[in-house]
């Protein structure tokens, strides 16, 4: 039980010390005018101290969230909680508060985690994203009741806010897709083969597929990853295993043109790796997705690919076609006369309207294909 005690100084008159969880040396000014206020007043904080020692602190939260949360969660995303938590340590700790307790999280606080991020100058889907998923995490704790219930601030939409909303991209025309494939050999090192990289880029561009769902794509089915149904047949689907972004199992049918790339590059595959679009460096089988994602992604900036142009501080700043930009040009490119549910299927998106807002969208390239009658991407 830690205790506190009344001191007469010459300089501040009374004064409460005590010690924190660190050990360090801790006093604040006694208000009370009389010798019993102030025993009171000394009394009150010493229960408050040792009733804080007994509630839950921020980092014991982590073990609980991630044990009870997490455990279905994908990797990146538990990556991406551990950052958040970690930043709202950092924000604590920017205020004076070296052991942050639960019931000490304010809306305040994780306010000033987002002012963090836009002193960082990091662009606003970003930002946004990370308060997304830190909110979901604050959401849990007063589930929980271990953080205070407070409401989460209401997202204004004035003409600046929407001017900073911005798409991570946009979908490609087949031009810059021929110009992007093109790079790739570029892109790559010398003990690279760049026929895989190329693989796995339209294989995303035919399916949708995100860049984690491509690199879990095989050929057989396996638990907890993703393979051809019936390629050989006209009922030809991919299952998708519960490890993608919607957290669903689900079959879901392939376009024409997929059906027809898989079934020619199966043949070029035989008694090959297991994997669809796994890609080869120098030591071997590369052990995740990175590389593959950084190879696209400089072969959108080697083809000069322009996706998407946002203001810095003090200059413009302009994002070039990535992996992901494959998977806005297949959602573009679906037949009209698809519904917005039956689209909404072939993409897997949970809500229709994140479909509806970031991918049915009508890029400016592509416009002007159409309008000169040339076939977009």
């Amino acid at each position: 039980m830690k205790k506190a005690r009344i001191v007469r100084t010459k300089r501040d008159g009374f004064v409460i010390k005590w010690r924190d969880a660190f050990g360090s040396d801790r006093q604040r000014k006694c208000r009370g005018k009389t010798s019993r206020a102030r025993e009171t007043e000394r009394r009150h904080l010493e229960e408050e101290i040792n009733a804080k020692g007994r509630e839950t602190s921020w980092a014991e939260f982590w073990p609980l969230f991630e044990a009870a949360h997490l455990s279905n969660r994908s990797a990146s995303h538990s990556a991406k909680c551990r950052t958040l938590h970690r930043r709202m340590t950092e924000a604590a700790l920017r205020g004076g508060n070296r052991c942050l307790h639960c019931s000490e999280i304010t809306k305040a606080l994780v306010l000033s985690v987002r002012e963090w991020h836009v002193k960082k100058d990091l662009e606003p889907s970003t930002i946004d994203s990370a308060m997304a998923t830190l909110w979901s995490m604050i959401s849990w704790g007063q589930d929980q009741e271990l953080i205070p219930d407070f409401r989460r601030p209401r997202k204004r939409r004035g003409k600046e806010e929407k001017r900073k909303e911005a798409r991570g991209g946009r979908s490609l025309t087949l031009e810059e897709v021929e110009r992007m494939e093109a790079a790739i050999p570029i892109a790559c090192k010398s003990y690279e083969r760049p026929e895989e990289f190329k693989a796995a880029m339209r294989v995303m561009l035919y399916t949708g597929m995100r860049l984690s769902e491509v690199w879990d794509f095989r050929w057989e089915p396996k638990v907890g990853y993703h393979f051809p149904v019936l390629l050989d047949t006209s009922a030809a689907a991919i299952e998708f295993s519960d490890t993608q972004k919607n957290g669903r199992t689900e079959l879901v049918p392939v376009t024409n043109e997929a059906v027809n790339y898989l079934r020619s590059y199966r043949k070029t595959r035989t008694g090959a790796s297991p994997y669809v679009c796994r890609t080869i460096g120098k030591r071997g089988e590369h052990k995740t997705a990175n590389r593959l994602g950084r190879v696209l992604s400089e072969a959108g900036k080697l083809a000069r690919i322009v996706v998407k142009r946002y203001a810095k501080k003090e200059h413009i700043k302009v994002k070039y076609a990535s992996a992901h930009d494959l998977r806005r040009t297949f959602a573009t490119r679906l037949q009209d006369d698809l519904s917005i549910k039956e689209k909404q299927k072939l993409t897997r998106h949970s809500d229709a309207a994140t479909l509806l807002d970031h991918y049915a969208d009508a890029p400016t390239p592509v416009l002007v294909a159409k309008l000169r009658g040339s076939t977009p991407g």
